[in-house]
């Protein structure tokens, strides 16, 4: 069974994406994201989805820029955030991916910053993808993504939503979000295409 940290994570992936509007280059997209717009997810039991509050800049969950790359062999994802700190909350980025041929697939990260963390390509389920790679840069204050193409059928273009936040381990089930390129909390939309390099 996941804590409900972890679950609500999973549940504001599979909800969709909202990405402001921004012009994508022949393989490169980049979403800035201001400051401060993190929202806390509070749960209110074991049942109920979860309700935010607007919660500022709290610790490993406030993203300032995403860069999304699509190269010949694989869609890189580099969320940056103000600041990552080991041993706080755990840090937590999800990206979801979807292919000019419909399909979609979430790439999640979850890291405590004392682990190796969890790392997953899904689709109702995990799915197996050889070459999937993820890392947790405390220095540089980034997580990083990278899906090879093969997993993502050899896709011409795909679009991306992207959060980061943290998600606490104790008892009070509570989590922050923070969606690249909005100030809001819900996923509706998706990113410009970003065409194969």
């Amino acid at each position: 069974m996941l804590n409900l940290p972890v679950r609500a994570a999973l549940v504001a992936v599979a909800a969709g994406s909202v990405l402001a509007p921004v012009s994508a280059t022949a393989e490169t997209l980049k979403i800035d994201d201001g400051t401060s717009d993190a929202w806390e997810q509070v749960f209110a039991s074991q049942t109920s989805g979860p309700s935010y509050v607007e919660a500022g800049s709290p610790v490993n969950a406030d993203l300032t820029r995403t860069v999304v790359r699509h190269s010949a062999r694989r869609v890189t994802v580099r969320s940056n955030f103000v600041k990552l700190t080991k041993n706080a909350e755990g840090v937590m980025m999800a990206a979801k991916i979807r292919t000019d041929e419909g399909l979609w697939r979430a790439a999640l990260v979850f890291h405590d910053g004392s682990r190796k963390g969890a790392f997953m390509l899904k689709k109702r389920g995990e799915v197996s993808c050889t070459g999937l790679t993820k890392e947790v840069d405390f220095a540089h204050d980034a997580v990083q993504i990278s899906v090879p193409r093969a997993c993502l059928s050899a896709p011409r273009w795909v679009q991306v939503t992207v959060a980061g936040g943290n998600y606490g381990e104790g008892a009070s089930g509570h989590s922050y979000i923070d969606v690249a390129g909005i100030a809001g909390h819900r996923f509706s939309h998706w990113s410009a295409r970003i065409h194969r390099g």
